[in-house]
């Protein structure tokens, strides 16, 4: 006796299964990326229109008010620069040029400009104008001047206070 296998599949699947469902896959994440990006962009459009309606009704600000304004941004502006100055990178470039016999005692930067002012006290006047020249040689800082000079007696010694301006080259 002789069996008969019938197989009623046509196996199609075997052969496209792969490339069916890739492509069905990449199908429903375009649709869903594209539905994604409609409703962002609709939502954008509406958001506009609403603000757009509230700019043409709007009434243009008194002179004092846009004179608070202003005052206002140059406040906030100013906040920001001095955030983003960075206090160490100026402490580690003045470290740079310091001599063994000077002591800083006071930095004040103007963050806008970039200017310094630096009080400091040395042994001797020598050590003192040796500062403003390394000051001036380390490329980080320019125009750099002894503003003033003072003699002091501090614990029985005598010491060179002093100022110097100089711009700092390395703000951001």
């Amino acid at each position: 006796m002789t069996k008969i296998h019938i197989d009623l599949s046509t196996k199609r699947h075997r052969r496209l299964s792969v490339p069916v469902w890739v492509t069905a896959a990449f199908a429903v994440c375009a649709a869903v990326y594209s539905a994604y990006n409609a409703y962002g962009y609709f939502a954008a459009r509406s958001f506009m229109a609403e603000n757009s309606a509230y700019l043409v009704n709007a009434k243009a600000p008194s002179i004092e008010e846009a004179m608070r304004i202003k005052d206002e941004t140059v406040a906030v502006n100013s906040i920001i620069g001095r955030k983003a100055f960075s206090w160490t990178t100026l402490l580690t470039h003045i470290e740079e040029s310091v001599p063994a016999s000077v002591t800083i005692v006071d930095i004040a930067p103007e963050p806008e400009s970039g200017n310094v002012e630096i009080n400091a006290m040395a042994s001797s006047f020598d050590d003192a104008m040796s500062f403003v020249e390394k000051l001036s040689k380390s490329g980080r800082f320019s125009e750099a001047f002894l503003k003033a000079h003072d003699e002091k007696t501090i614990g029985g010694a005598k010491k060179i206070m002093f100022s110097v301006h100089a711009v700092y080259k390395g703000r951001a």
